[in-house]
């Protein structure tokens, strides 16, 4: 393979610095940009010859546009373009002021806006190259004390998808990264904190101050690891328009995912009728189109699919009794044990009985892996759950906790006939999710199908004899 031309911004350090150290250990040619002349550090001594080193201020169009022509030039193109440079600024929505934002997304968006307008050229004229957009998990996951940084970064995401779009047809790539906390100066010399505290926020600039320092210095994401997942990343012949990096961040992601998709399914019965009543079935907006599909290229991993209705590894919704005897509780954990062995994802709602047993056992599979157990809980309870679940999915009260749970699920799985247990059967029918009952004996499965369902509609409830059975008829529903 051919050396690479990389142009990078913000490489003076953090990730910017080690993708640049990266590129250059194998070989690769580089053009690197720091915001002022005085900062090029010792980034030339790194390998002369085949590295650059330009002052380019990214808030600036007319520096960008030059130093991006000069790295074409000297390098007679450019293969890899890293958009990297920008900064955190922390603190409340309401301790933030107008010049604290406005800079925010000078360097964060402006900038980033401006790399990408100046690159796009060049890529598109060379009809090859790969747009990297260093984001966050922070442009897909948001949280209190953040607002200005999460804003910045999830204007980046949208602006990149559709940049994404723009440039398919000319042979370009573009790809989101986005890392969870990786070892770096971001959490110190390159973060901002509101000049303005306000003590009734307990999430304000303050306690994010304070968080910041703590974390400084013990993130767990390697810079190095990020720097060759990247390099990798360039070196696919289809590479996936996002990039999550960190284990942390991809739970994160994923736990996202899952409470938008049920937003949006719950939101059917409430928004989905608003047309006018004469608009044709076919009117409004086009499907969606996603520029790219998950790469499967040897040795680079897709990122992991979210949590609902994933047509690879379904989810199977386990709803149950609080308060089981312990024939029931012990059915429940060979249950879950046995769907991961069968390589299904187990989605619980519950901290006790049946549905904890369930998890207990998913978890206990010699076949499990990070992501095969959600917790769709409410409130408090969602926190506690983060000790056993791989992905927690928040939700309001206990029922939203239950539409949640049977939305994305492909089968669900009741263990016990208490009165809980009846309601999320009946939500199940409600979705037209098929269902399987364990049946201990006294037939009350069938008996319930019997008394409250359609009699054109008596196959949903599929009744079970035991543990193993259980497993094998919710193989059968979904195919497997």
């Amino acid at each position: 393979m051919p050396p690479k031309r990389w142009f990078v911004t913000g490489a003076r350090r953090g990730l910017g610095r080690a993708i640049v150290e990266a590129a250059l250990a194998r070989g690769d040619l580089v053009v690197a940009t720091v915001r002022r002349a005085d900062e090029r550090g010792g980034l030339a001594d790194l390998a002369p010859g085949r590295i650059w080193v330009a002052a380019a201020d990214v808030r600036r169009p007319e520096e960008v546009t030059q130093a991006v022509a000069a790295a074409a030039n000297a390098m007679d193109g450019i293969d890899v373009v890293v958009n990297n440079a920008g900064y955190g600024l922390f603190g409340a929505v309401e301790e933030v002021g107008s010049e604290e934002l406005r800079a925010q997304m000078d360097v964060n968006l402006h900038g980033a806006w401006h790399v990408a307008r100046a690159a796009s050229r060049v890529l598109r004229d060379q009809h090859a190259g790969h747009l990297v957009q260093m984001s966050s998990v922070a442009g897909l996951v948001a949280g209190p004390g953040g607002a200005a940084y999460h804003a910045s970064k999830f204007a980046l995401e949208g602006m990149s998808e559709a940049l994404a779009a723009e440039l398919k047809p000319f042979g370009v790539h573009v790809t989101l990264v986005e890392p969870g906390p990786f070892r770096t100066d971001f959490a110190g010399d390159s973060v901002r904190v509101a000049a303005h505290r306000i003590a009734a926020y307990t999430h304000g600039a303050a306690a994010q101050k304070a968080r910041l320092e703590a974390m400084h210095g013990t993130q767990p994401g390697d810079p190095a690891k990020a720097a060759a997942a990247i390099l990798k990343l360039v070196d696919l012949p289809a590479p996936p328009v996002r990039l999550v990096l960190g284990r942390d961040a991809i739970r994160r992601a994923r736990t996202r995912l899952a409470w938008v998709n049920a937003e949006v399914e719950a939101s059917e019965a409430l928004g989905g009728d608003t047309w006018y009543d004469d608009a044709p079935p076919d009117a409004g907006m086009p499907d969606f189109a996603p520029p790219t599909s998950p790469p499967r290229a040897e040795g680079f991993a897709p990122v992991p699919e979210p949590p609902p209705r994933s047509g690879r590894r379904p989810v199977v919704a386990v709803v149950g009794q609080s308060d089981p005897d312990e024939p029931l509780t012990l059915a429940a954990e060979a249950i879950g044990r046995g769907l991961v062995d069968a390589g299904f994802r187990v989605a619980t709602g519950g901290l006790q009985g049946v549905m904890a047993a369930a998890s207990r056992g998913a978890r206990s599979s010699s076949s499990w892996r990070d992501g095969d157990v959600i917790a769709v809980l409410p409130g408090l309870d969602a926190a506690a759950a983060n000790s056993w679940a791989d992905v927690v999915v928040p939700t309001g009260l206990s029922h939203a906790r239950n539409v949640v749970l049977v939305a994305m699920a492909d089968v669900v799985v009741a263990v016990g006939g208490g009165a809980g247990t009846l309601s999320e059967i009946a939500m199940a029918w409600q979705h037209g999710k098929p269902i399987v009952a364990l049946d201990q004996g006294d037939g009350w499965s069938a008996r319930f199908a019997g008394h409250r369902v359609d009699h054109r509609r008596e196959d949903v409830v599929h009744a079970a004899a035991d543990a193993s059975d259980v497993v094998g008829r919710v193989r059968r529903l979904l195919g497997g």
